[in-house]
């Protein structure tokens, strides 16, 4: 896996989170991943971009090839 790029708003250390998606009762939970900063008060906190992904190489991916802030 590749390292994590800094968030592009704050600097601020990146973090990898599982989510479980439940469509309906009688299914297993789809499960996500995602990438996002978990600095206080950043404009970014959590998960500003709402990308969920199947796997955690694809997560990592388009949060690293996200434009950097101004």
């Amino acid at each position: 896996m590749s390292e994590l790029k800094p968030c592009p708003f704050c600097g601020g250390k990146a973090e990898i989170e599982d989510f479980e998606y439940f469509p309906d009762c009688a299914n297993e939970p789809e499960k996500w991943k995602s990438v996002g900063c978990f600095t206080d008060g950043c404009v970014c906190e959590r998960h500003c971009d709402g990308v969920y992904c199947e796997s955690e190489i694809e997560a990592v991916k388009k949060w690293n090839t996200r434009a950097e802030s101004n």
